[in-house]
């Protein structure tokens, strides 16, 4: 989810595990009546998003960072990085 102008410095807000981005409707309610853009993704396998192919059944902080990273390009986070 996104929300807010157009700035050159978002505000990015990543939620913990077993939680989605639902848990920041406030927040960005009111950091966009400021005049701030807000992203704020579901990390895989939360809210709205799908789950990551893991072989070992265990997310890692890498695998999400590089699903982190392939969503700020534009891609899925189901997709596994080439």
């Amino acid at each position: 989810r996104q929300a807010g102008p157009q700035v050159p410095v978002p505000i990015v807000a990543l939620h913990g595990a077993l939680s989605s981005s639902q848990m920041f409707d406030d927040l960005i309610f009111a950091l966009v009546e400021k005049g701030h853009r807000v992203i704020a993704p579901d990390l895989p396998g939360c809210g709205h998003s799908a789950l990551l192919p893991v072989e070992s059944g265990v997310y890692q902080l890498g695998q999400v960072g590089q699903a982190l990273r392939r969503r700020q390009r534009g891609e899925r986070f189901d997709i596994p990085a080439r």
